[in-house]
């Protein structure tokens, strides 16, 4: 008799882990066909991503070939920039000469 008593706690933990095996089951098939709904949604999307990914790549490398050349321009600007700044007020210097020489010209001929 002392078996039976022994048994009995583990016959009980029997029974409940086969009520939650059958909760278990049954939540499966409720959720199996939206668990197949979202993969052939994965499938579909999966092939698109890697396609956008690919192209996100490609505009990075653009972006950062862009990016160098920017600094590139940047600094022949700031190289270039006081001599542009320079030549300026010379630049209108010899325009208003041009203007004077026109007017000239326009005078004798």
């Amino acid at each position: 008799m002392s078996v039976v008593l022994k048994m009995t706690p583990i016959v009980i933990k029997l029974q409940e882990c086969g009520s939650q095996l059958q909760e278990c089951g049954s939540k499966l098939q409720e959720y199996g066909p939206q668990l197949q709904e979202y993969d052939l949604k994965l499938q579909e999307y999966g092939p698109k991503l890697q396609e956008y990914g690919s192209k996100l790549q490609e505009y990075s490398s653009k972006l950062q070939e862009y990016s160098s050349k920017l600094r590139e321009y940047s600094l022949k600007l700031q190289e270039y920039g006081p001599k542009l700044q320079e030549c300026g007020p010379k630049l209108q210097e010899y325009g208003l000469k041009l203007q004077e020489y026109g007017s000239k010209l326009q005078e004798y001929g």
